[in-house]
């Protein structure tokens, strides 16, 4: 451990390490399994945030049908894109995610 004295009698102390590691605290997040009846069939704030624009649901032609395939949610990290049987999560700032099915077992556990 070192010790900087800078102006004004104000001390700052320096590790001899660069990184410095931190454990993420657990926060709850809502949850729902992106499906195509998601326009129907989903939880409010994700309805909320279609009729705010911030999800779009994407859909392609099939047999002169319209099916839906996937979302776009637009965050403060650009567009994310989400697709069938992807987890789309809720976190407690209101902040709006996917997560592939795969990484969302590895990280979340139910309460």
């Amino acid at each position: 451990m070192y010790m900087l004295l800078t102006g004004r009698g104000m001390q700052i102390l320096l590790s001899k390490e660069v990184t410095v590691w931190f454990k993420k605290k657990p926060v709850a997040v809502e949850v729902f399994i992106f499906n195509k009846e998601a326009e129907v069939m989903a939880p409010k704030w994700f309805l909320k945030a279609i009729q705010n624009e911030k999800i779009f649901i994407d859909r392609r032609l099939e047999d002169e049908r319209s099916v839906v395939y996937g979302c776009t949610i637009h965050s403060q990290y650009g567009k994310l894109r989400a697709y069938i049987g992807d987890y789309i999560l809720k976190g407690p700032s209101g902040e709006i995610w996917p997560c592939k099915k795969k990484m969302f077992k590895k990280l979340y556990e139910r309460l």
